[in-house]
């Protein structure tokens, strides 16, 4: 699939909680940031478009993950990267691929 296809495949939930994301961002330091008040900034979006759990242990998600630049005069949000992780929660393969440097930045 193309970041495109992804970005426009459909939506099974959404959310705001970048503890999800943790794993496929390392320079984020999650004990570090004031995640509440991240969360409710709601400037960091995570658009799960497959979300699969064979035996409520081993999983299977395609997610894109969106972000709001306040900065700019744009006040859509835009994708920044897409992120998979598979296997026992989500733990045995991940990976992302970013789609926009500098809103990753």
């Amino acid at each position: 699939m193309k970041p495109s296809e992804i970005f426009n495949a459909p939506v099974v939930s959404t959310g705001f909680d970048i503890f999800s994301i943790k794993s496929h961002v390392y320079e984020i330091h999650v004990l570090d940031l004031d995640t509440d008040a991240i969360e409710n900034q709601k400037r960091i979006e995570i658009r799960n478009h497959v979300d699969y759990c064979e035996d409520g242990r081993r999983t299977f998600t395609i997610a894109s993950v969106w972000f709001t630049d306040v900065t700019s005069k744009i006040s859509e949000p835009a994708p920044v990267m897409i992120v998979r992780s598979a296997g026992r929660e989500g733990r045995d393969a991940s990976d992302e691929f970013i789609v926009n440097q500098p809103l990753f930045e």
